[in-house]
């Protein structure tokens, strides 16, 4: 139960406006819902606070702390069924209530607000498997412009395994390799090496640098005639 709960909410952080929208109250930053199921028989009890879940179900009739659904051994119809209830709910939850929150470097926060401010972009998670990846698209081609992704620095070549964060952008053939450096720039990971590269967020120096890059890739996503 523990794994499906986590999966649920894994690098997931909730949206105070939408919490309040679905139905939580709020007092003194913790947010509170409650559900009858089980045609009344029941109620789970959601409170979210600091970032922590906290979930019960409760006997209406009696007031009793129900646990049987959380014991992963415990078999048959009517457990089944509060179960299934149960994990509909937090399910239901976790997709209108909470959003990504994978991205911590400070660079790459500053990065997702620029795009906000100047393309209207939101981040898009298309691979629920991989949420260590995300793109940004224009809106009049629907063309990736920007991908987002947590990997270990091995992967570009490096000597060393720590989790890093990068972009990888279209970039000008005619300006591509006089901007690899090994250090911040790369050949593209996962992409076309020919017209995309890779941006290495961790310690980024020039940031300005990047917004303009990034500029370049969202005017190049116009007139390219692949999909991506």
């Amino acid at each position: 139960m523990d794994e499906i709960f986590e999966k649920i909410f894994k690098d997931k952080k909730a949206n105070k406006e939408k919490l309040l929208m679905y139905g939580f109250t709020e007092n003194e930053n913790c947010f509170l819902y409650q559900r009858q199921i089980m045609e009344g028989e029941f109620k789970i009890v959601v409170k979210i606070k600091d970032e922590q879940i906290e979930t019960a179900v409760y006997e209406v009739e009696t007031g009793e702390l129900y646990t049987l659904h959380l014991i992963p051994h415990a078999q048959g119809a009517f457990v089944g069924k509060v179960r299934l209830e149960y994990l509909s709910l937090l399910e239901d939850i976790g997709q209108k209530c909470f959003e990504y929150d994978v991205f911590r470097e400070d660079n790459t926060k500053k990065i997702i607000e620029f795009v906000k401010q100047e393309f209207n972009s939101s981040l898009e998670f298309l691979w629920p498997k991989f949420s260590n990846n995300a793109i940004c698209r224009r809106q009049d081609n629907q063309k990736w412009y920007i991908a987002f992704m947590k990997i270990t620095a091995d992967k570009l070549g490096l000597n060393e395994k720590e989790p890093i964060e990068i972009i990888d952008l279209r970039v000008d053939n005619n300006k591509l390799n006089s901007l690899l450096d090994y250090k911040t720039f790369f050949p593209a990971y996962h992409m076309n090496k020919k017209s995309w590269i890779t941006v290495k967020l961790n310690s980024l120096a020039n940031l300005n640098q990047v917004c303009d890059l990034i500029r370049e890739s969202y005017v190049l996503a116009k007139d390219d005639k692949k999909k991506r």
